[in-house]
C-alpha cells in the first residue's frame, strides 16, 4: 500500500547532532518511507532543518525546500509552508496547490497538534511516551492519524 493510500502512520524519529532521520512505518509497524535530512550538521545548528526528501521503496516522492516549499518527486510545487510562533502556541500553514488551505497547529514545546481544513479537523498527531532510556537517546515516536474521507494528492507516487 502506498503511503499517500493511509489514514494511520507512525513516525520514529532519532535526533542528534549529525542527523535527525525518521523512519515513516505503517500501522503494523513495517516500514512504508524514510525523510531525510539533507542540510549539514552546521547548518542544522543555527538554523534547523530546512531541508529533507521523503522516500518510499528507495524512491523520492516529496522535498522540503528551503523549510517551505513541498514539491514531487518531478519538482512540481504541492505546498507551501508559513510558520507561525506564538508566546505558547506554534502554528503551520499549509497552502496546497489548489488554493486548500490546512492549520497544524499544537503548544509550542508539546507533542500533539491537531490539523484543520476550514473547521474541520483533517489529522491529528500525537506524540507517544516511550520512556526515559528512549528519551535520553533522543528518539521520538507520533503518530500521524489522517480523517479517512481526506482528498489523497493525484499525481504523487
Amino acid at each position: 500500500m502506498s503511503l499517500f493510500e493511509q489514514n494511520v502512520l507512525v513516525l520514529d524519529q532519532v535526533r542528534n547532532l549529525t542527523g535527525g532521520d525518521c523512519t515513516i512505518l505503517n500501522v503494523d509497524g513495517s516500514p512504508a518511507a524514510t525523510i531525510r535530512l539533507e542540510d549539514s550538521a552546521v547548518s542544522r545548528l543555527f538554523r534547523g532543518s530546512r531541508d529533507m526528501t521523503i522516500t518510499e521503496n528507495g524512491r523520492p516522492v516529496l522535498q522540503i525546500t528551503d523549510g517551505r516549499v513541498v514539491t514531487d518527486a518531478a519538482g512540481t510545487e504541492l505546498a507551501v509552508l508559513t510558520s507561525h510562533n506564538g508566546l505558547f502556541t506554534t502554528k503551520i500553514t499549509v497552502q496546497m496547490g489548489d488554493g486548500a488551505i490546512f492549520e497544524c497547529e499544537g503548544p509550542l514545546a508539546g507533542q500533539d497538534f491537531t490539523v484543520t481544513m476550514g473547521e474541520r479537523v483533517a489529522a491529528r498527531i500525537a506524540g507517544q511516551m516511550q520512556g526515559v532510556p528512549y528519551n535520553l537517546m533522543g528518539r521520538g515516536r507520533y503518530v500521524l492519524s489522517l480523517d479517512p474521507a481526506l482528498p489523497r494528492p493525484t499525481g504523487v507516487r
